[in-house]
């Protein structure tokens, strides 16, 4: 392929290209466009098994090469994609594609000027010359085997903590689960159940623990430092009594804690 003359451009999916001219690219979105810059009368998707197809412009038309006084040429141009075993794609079948048909100068692409004829002085062009194809790219099609799956023994509830004390019941809320009408209230007890929160020796433990554990999974917590500041000086965290509530029906003091 003359690279001065036809052009292979990636629109979309194109991921990056290395320094040897390999493509890679995103199969689920890549596009590609072939252009030249020669208008065509004809173009042939090459297919395996010698099934090619042939394409026509929309309009018909001659190209001509007004510089050099010719009137009509045959200018045609072949796609083929081939795999890495070297076997061609069906580009008719399994690829889909769009006409790329634009407007080229006439004084280039047109006919010859008879003796006694001077051209225009504005520019002239030609509409719906065919220079290629646009938007090729690989029809994503239904599996030729649906996988046969039965909801109701597929997927089930699985409810963490179902049989625990102190843990609630909603990671995910069971099917059955009754509904709690809990909404939450004030508690003049919210700020001195937190405080004695903070300062439990069982959570600081846990958070301890967790701490640990973030840091053994490569997390930055931050410092699992003495809270007694923030115990002290509670109050300033709230504009006004923090709103409590127990939607899974657990006391409020194993709530907070």
């Amino acid at each position: 392929m003359d690279l001065a003359v036809c052009h292979i451009r990636a629109s979309n999916g194109l991921f990056k290209q290395t320094e040897s001219g390999l493509w890679c690219i995103r199969a689920d979105e890549f596009q590609f466009s072939v252009e030249t810059a020669i208008p065509l009368t004809g173009m042939t998707l090459v297919g395996p098994n010698q099934q090619d197809t042939s394409i026509a412009p929309t309009t018909s038309y001659t190209v001509g090469i007004r510089p050099m006084g010719i009137a009509s040429v045959t200018s045609t141009a072949q796609v083929q994609i081939t795999n890495s075993q070297g076997a061609y794609q069906d580009l008719n079948q399994d690829w889909q594609w769009v006409l790329n048909q634009r407007a080229v100068p006439e004084a280039m692409w047109g006919a010859p000027l008879g003796p006694n004829q001077t051209p225009t002085p504005e520019a002239t062009l030609l509409p719906n010359r065919l220079v290629g194809l646009s938007q090729i790219q690989l029809k994503l099609g239904a599996p030729a085997t649906p996988i046969p799956v039965a909801a109701a023994q597929a997927f089930a509830y699985l409810i963490i903590g179902e049989n625990s004390q102190g843990i609630p019941v909603y990671l995910p809320v069971s099917a059955t689960a009754p509904v709690i009408n809990q909404p939450p209230a004030t508690n003049n007890q919210a700020l001195t159940l937190i405080s004695q929160t903070l300062t439990n020796a069982t959570v600081q433990a846990k958070r301890s623990s967790l701490f640990a554990a973030l840091a053994t999974l490569g997390v930055n917590a931050g410092m699992d430092g003495d809270l007694s500041d923030v115990q002290q000086n509670l109050g300033l965290n709230y504009q006004a009594l923090p709103m409590v509530g127990t939607p899974d029906g657990i006391p409020t003091s194993v709530a907070l804690a």
